[in-house]
């Protein structure tokens, strides 16, 4: 008994190898190295400017959890992985993997962020980061995003106007327009505004969309919306701060007026499904308050705000997530 308890911890602590074997290869652009074929250790090696005999563990790992194949000496994608990958950055289209030191050095202070109450900046969380470092987390945010975002438009229809709030791009609020004639408000932080109106420019929008960049919780963003969508904001707000939201939201609406909150799903003890859980330790990291709620917890906050709940849709395409409507 003692042995299998010993083992289960010394599981958990050993994944950090694996995911720092991952980390690696991504980062260098190991995977992109195979993209034209399987390859050796030195192949690969001489591709991405890495020593051969080093790196051979390092492929060996990240095999043996399944993420790559080995046949005869010679390392490749495991066949469908091409799709994953870019081949002019040789690093995944979908993934938001950081460099190392940036992962591992953050890991390292979760001690001193646990004992001074007091989170990391990042950029995910809406912390005060270069506005060149937001524009690249939300052009991830928006690629991981764009199928979700369909289903949330097809869930909710037309819509006169939108208040997208911690819009990032705008990526939900470009779906919602694609289905009607309406116009968008997009709010998110002052150093996403580049970004924005590049992204609007894109895909055509920039007379039906105005971008509003402030403090969500402090500043005037308007009223009179039909819709306001709450994407992913919930688990960096926290309850307080998604319950001072909720109040705005609701006096901003026209009578009748509806808001849409997504967010990740989580069982009600916190436990499962395993991403939420491991989601909820980077809240605490990365946030004031932030943290992962129930989808029951959430909608009873909207129903103290004034909402009646009158849907919530476990979503296909954002796998783990949830959509509340309330009225």
């Amino acid at each position: 008994m003692k042995r299998g308890r010993t083992e289960a911890f010394e599981e958990v602590v050993s994944g950090m190898t694996d995911a720092a074997a991952l980390l690696v290869l991504h980062e260098l652009g190991a995977f992109g190295a195979l993209l034209d074929g399987p390859g050796t250790a030195e192949e690969i090696a001489g591709v991405v400017g890495a020593d051969g005999r080093r790196l051979a563990p390092f492929l060996d790992r990240v095999t043996a959890r399944g993420l790559l194949s080995k046949d005869d000496g010679r390392y490749g994608l495991v066949p469908g992985d091409e799709a994953l990958f870019d081949r002019a950055t040789g690093r995944g289209k979908r993934f938001g993997f950081g460099p190392v030191s940036e992962a591992f050095g953050r890991l390292a202070r979760v001690a001193d962020i646990l004992r001074d109450d007091r989170p990391l900046e990042v950029a995910g969380s809406g912390g005060d980061v270069a506005p060149e470092q937001r524009e690249r987390f939300l052009r991830y945010l928006h690629t991981v995003s764009v199928e979700a975002a369909e289903e949330v438009a097809d869930l909710l229809g037309p819509v006169a106007r939108i208040v997208d709030i911690g819009s990032g791009l705008g990526t939900y609020s470009a779906a919602l327009l694609a289905r009607g004639d309406g116009r968008a408000t997009l709010v998110d932080r002052p150093n996403a505004a580049d970004a924005v109106r590049t992204f609007v420019k894109e895909v055509g929008l920039e007379e039906r969309v105005s971008f509003f960049g402030g403090d969500l919780l402090e500043d005037d963003w308007g009223d009179g919306y039909d819709l306001a969508l709450v994407g992913n904001l919930v688990h960096n707000l926290g309850e307080e701060g998604s319950r001072r939201l909720f109040g705005l939201v609701r006096e901003r609406l026209v009578s009748g007026g509806r808001v849409a909150v997504k967010d990740i799903a989580i069982s009600e003890d916190g436990l499962e499904p395993p991403a939420a859980s491991r989601f909820a330790v980077s809240m605490a990291m990365f946030t004031e308050r932030g943290g992962v709620f129930a989808a029951a917890t959430v909608g009873g906050w909207l129903e103290d705000a004034g909402f009646t709940v009158e849907a919530a849709h476990t979503l296909q395409e954002a796998e783990g997530s949830y959509l509340i409507v309330a009225r």
